[in-house]
């Protein structure tokens, strides 16, 4: 399936201010002081942009439009070594709606979190994203990174569904459409080898119990009975690796978790 980790490794440096598309909407007449910062966050030059950005917020803010107010936030959100003083002003962004940055905000906020192996809310994000800016030019992109998500998150079936809808949405960047055929190379019909199994249970009760909490997560559970058994699995993966992947991070949360074979 699809290398995650080197999907994430485009996303790490965007969140140093290095390289990525521009943010700003397409037509939008911005200040020149927000037009040279942007300048220099797709030029990696993040002190430059850091000090321009603050010296605009000092002279500027309280009397600018609010479609400037909105990318100068977006932009701020962008450099921050803070990843909570980001989700603020990527909040701000997307919650207001007003300006057409708010499907940048969705999407760098979904992009943060999935560096921070949040795929849930992530996933969350990304469908706000398309609900609230149907027609957006980032609509391509977004899908593609819902398919990470949702992979991350165990449910392959759909993650293959993400990326093949990716493929024909329009704004899918050139360099993440390699990436999106090459997740989609391994959506054939070996997709379903391994799963994770989470416990195994005699009484039903425990078993639901166990599987609503994993769903209240975001991942994809289900009980599967065998032996008189009721087992809990998370996720239907074609890799090895990937079905690990899943296995640590439950482990991490606290949890029993158990590569398997799954069943077809």
């Amino acid at each position: 399936m699809i290398r995650c980790g080197r999907a994430l490794q485009i996303l790490a440096p965007a969140f140093l201010g290095l390289g990525g598309h521009r943010l700003a909407a397409q037509g939008e007449s911005d200040s020149s002081d927000l037009a040279a910062v942007e300048a220099m966050v797709g030029e990696g030059r993040v002190t430059e942009a850091q000090v321009r950005l603050n010296s605009w917020f000092e002279a500027s803010s309280a009397d600018a439009p609010h479609a400037e107010i909105a990318h100068a936030r977006l932009l701020r959100a962008r450099l921050s070594p803070d990843p909570e003083r980001a989700r603020d002003d990527y909040l701000w962004v997307a919650i207001d709606g007003r300006t057409p940055h708010g499907a940048a905000a969705w999407l760098r906020l979904a992009q943060m979190d999935l560096v921070l192996d949040e795929p849930a809310r992530a996933k969350d994000e990304l469908e706000r994203l398309r609900s609230n800016f149907p027609a957006s030019r980032l609509d391509g992109e977004s899908w593609y990174w819902s398919g990470v998500a949702l992979e991350r998150l165990g449910d392959v079936d759909a993650a293959c569904d993400a990326w093949e809808i990716s493929l024909v949405s329009v704004g899918n960047p050139a360099g993440l459409e390699g990436l999106t055929r090459d997740a989609l190379a391994g959506c054939g019909g070996a997709r379903l080898r391994f799963t994770v199994q989470v416990g195994a249970f005699r009484e039903r009760a425990t078993a639901e119990r166990v599987m609503s909490e994993l769903r209240d997560e975001g991942l994809d559970a289900r009980i599967e009975v065998d032996g008189g058994l009721h087992k809990v699995r998370v996720g239907r993966f074609s890799s090895a690796s990937s079905a690990r992947g899943m296995a640590e991070r439950l482990s991490a949360s606290g949890r029993s978790a158990v590569v398997v074979g799954a069943e077809s």
